[in-house]
């Protein structure tokens, strides 16, 4: 009788295994980026999905902003980025429905702004660039060649922890 709960157990364990990685294969089986040379993005919108390059990406009229980043790995100091401004980014793949802007990075960590205050600030950008020099990606050390950034006037002091590095997908809600 024990073995036969033992063997009841075991079965249980097996199957509880196999549908979590399936599920896991399933809802996480994408493609993502992986070079920074290969780099590209998703736009997704309500009518369907863009990949942009990074150096299509690169090529968009872009915006230069002084911005420090404070929180761990920061060095708090101020530096000139160059990068996307969400509101760009709003006008040329957006439409007026769209009330959010999810950015993602390849790790899954996301930042959702809305459309509204991305209107207000000019600050609010994808960087591409910083102090003249593009992002380093993760072969060299870096954050990845595209970082979300959003000053501390947006999210308050500790900004660093919401600037989502190795960003590649952006979704137009």
């Amino acid at each position: 009788m024990k073995m036969k709960w033992q063997l009841i157990i075991v079965l249980a364990a097996l199957i509880v295994l196999v549908s979590t990685v399936t599920v896991y294969l399933v809802v996480f089986d994408r493609e993502v980026p992986t070079s920074t040379e290969g780099w590209w993005f998703e736009i997704v919108n309500g009518t369907g999905e863009s990949r942009v390059s990074i150096s299509e990406f690169r090529e968009l009229p872009s915006v230069e902003r002084n911005i420090s980043l404070k929180g761990t790995g920061e060095d708090g100091k101020e530096h000139a980025y160059r990068g996307i401004s969400l509101s760009y980014i709003l006008d040329r793949w957006g439409n007026d429905d769209i009330s959010t802007l999810k950015v993602e990075a390849v790790d899954f960590y996301s930042y959702k702004l809305s459309a509204g205050d991305i209107r207000k600030s000019d600050s609010l950008m994808i960087a591409v660039e910083k102090d003249g020099e593009p992002l380093e990606g993760r072969e060299n050390g870096g954050m990845g060649p595209a970082r979300l950034l959003l000053p501390q006037e947006f999210v308050g002091e500790y900004n660093a922890q919401y600037c989502v590095k190795y960003v590649y997908r952006i979704v137009l809600e």
